[in-house]
């Protein structure tokens, strides 16, 4: 026969360490989900301003287009359609990409909570797919307001959402993501990270959002950049592209390894 209480005693141990972690940090948790309020609203804010632009897009390109023919001649104007043009293929492929993604993890989240009678599922569900709409680190941010939710209701079922949450984001990396959002931005690992640490640190959580497709967009601006550079070197020293780049070959591929272009 099995004594339950040896169990029980280092279960209540680890519980008591939880709930003075929950105590201490506390403040940081309210603190956090204040900055999160005001960021989504920001961003519903924007959502409705963007609304009325578009009621009036046509008047709105037309007037730009005037003055761009006004401004610039026809070849610059052509570069800069283009760019404005995968500017708005990357910004759209990814946000769609991953406003779809959390849209997917939200409705998984509250199907698994529903299933092992957690408490909150609504809250926690919409939660954690708002924070999922940022890379790497969104789901650990809504992880740790939901767990410290659950755990006031029920520690024991707040050890379990954990495991949950490892599942979820398991099936959610290397299934849902990869087959939603692919390659739609190019950039290496480190690459996003460094996007997402910068942008954070400036931006806040909308910069967390959008600094994925920000750097994707720099780093095209950079590549055709050094492409240029080469070949117009190139062309002074009546050399090939390739014979340029011979030259310093492991530092030019690193860089671009780097960038993923």
């Amino acid at each position: 026969v099995i004594d339950i209480s040896v169990l029980s005693s280092p279960l209540n141990t680890i519980i008591d360490l939880i709930y003075d972690l929950v105590g201490k940090f506390s403040p940081y948790i309210v603190g956090f989900l204040g900055s999160f309020v005001v960021q989504m609203s920001n961003i519903i804010l924007g959502l409705v301003f963007a609304g009325y632009i578009l009621c009036s897009k046509e008047f709105i390109f037309a007037q730009i287009n005037k003055g761009m023919h006004a401004l610039f001649k026809q070849d610059r104007l052509e570069r800069i359609r283009s760019e404005v043009a995968f500017v708005d293929k990357t910004f759209g492929k990814y946000l769609i990409g991953t406003f779809t993604d959390a849209i997917i993890v939200g409705i998984v989240t509250a199907v698994f909570l529903t299933i092992f009678g957690m408490p909150y599922v609504p809250l926690i569900s919409v939660l954690v797919a708002c924070t999922n709409i940022i890379p790497i680190f969104g789901p650990f941010i809504g992880a740790i307001p939901s767990f410290v939710f659950i755990f006031i209701s029920d520690p024991i079922k707040a050890i379990w959402f954990i495991v949950i949450i490892l599942v979820i984001q398991q099936i959610d990396g290397n299934i849902i993501a990869p087959r939603i959002l692919g390659s739609s931005t190019g950039l290496s690992p480190i690459m996003v990270i460094t996007a997402i640490t910068i942008m954070g640190g400036v931006f806040g959580m909308i910069g967390m959002v959008i600094g994925v497709p920000v750097f994707a967009i720099f780093a095209k601006i950079l590549y055709e950049k050094t492409e240029d550079k080469i070949a117009k070197k190139a062309r002074l020293e009546q050399l090939e592209p390739m014979e340029v780049v011979q030259r310093c070959p492991l530092a030019y591929h690193e860089a671009m390894r780097m960038l993923n272009v």
